[in-house]
């Protein structure tokens, strides 16, 4: 009886574990995607500062 007991803990404890773990990693993958997400904004915002900055100095050494 005490084996059956055993095992049946060390099931439970292997499934949460596995609980946890799969938590874990649906976190991490939500992480990055949102983070991705922001620096793909960031960068197409980097990008539009160059080029209206790029403008601003073709006209700058055009003089006008």
């Amino acid at each position: 009886m005490c084996l059956l007991n055993q095992r049946l803990i060390n099931e439970y404890l292997h499934f949460k574990a596995s609980i946890v773990l799969v938590v874990l990693i649906i976190l991490g993958v939500v992480f990055t995607i949102i983070t991705m997400h922001r620096l793909h904004s960031t960068q197409k915002q980097l990008q539009k500062q160059d080029k209206a900055s790029t403008k601003e100095k073709k006209y700058d050494w055009y003089g006008h």
